[in-house]
């Protein structure tokens, strides 16, 4: 036994981790890892979309809001290991679809007179705007650009389960690093 001049014996060996954190990288690697499987998996591949608005004054055309969301939902859909996260990937799929089909008023013709009559707001639209105005503004504005909802909730959904992943499982981003 060594005397350190203090009477006290030997220093103190150093805190051993935790059997539940033995292994695992701190918060913020964890954290970093995320952000960078968000912007490899999820940014990148909305790349075209930034393109197309920046050519086209800020506009993007519908179907190609939905035809980024059905692929990115159907290629999360297979990889996703949830039952709710795969769930959702197959709705926003099926939704997109079913936003992308052409209305069936939009080839019909007049073949007698025709009066004009106001649109009237769908019935939800309605009822949020008897409780609230902002409501109902704001339901209306989510079914006017449902197109971007699409890609948003992809997004989203995406960014909760890679959280999961990467920052909860502290999973390695990307997958052939394991070993690391």
């Amino acid at each position: 036994m060594s005397d350190t001049g203090t009477g006290q014996g030997p220093p103190a060996p150093p805190p051993q981790p935790s059997p539940a954190t033995k292994g695992r990288r701190a918060l913020g690697g964890r954290v970093g890892v995320w952000t960078l499987s968000i912007a490899a998996v999820v940014i990148i591949p909305m790349l075209p979309l930034l393109v197309e608005a920046r050519k086209n004054a800020g506009v993007v055309k519908e179907e190609n809001y939905l035809l980024t969301a059905a692929v990115l939902a159907a290629g999360f859909g297979f990889t996703s290991e949830g039952n709710f996260f795969r769930a959702a990937y197959i709705l926003v799929f099926l939704a997109c679809i079913v936003f992308d089909q052409p209305d069936a008023a939009a080839g019909a013709t007049l073949t007698g007179p025709a009066t004009v009559t106001a649109i009237q707001p769908s019935p939800l639209v309605a009822f949020a705007s008897a409780h609230s105005a902002w409501a109902g503004d704001a339901i209306g504005w989510i079914l006017d650009h449902a197109a971007l909802d699409m890609v948003l909730a992809v997004a989203v959904l995406q960014a909760i389960e890679r959280f999961v992943w990467h920052v909860v499982l502290d999973r390695r981003f990307p997958d052939w690093l394991k070993g690391s």
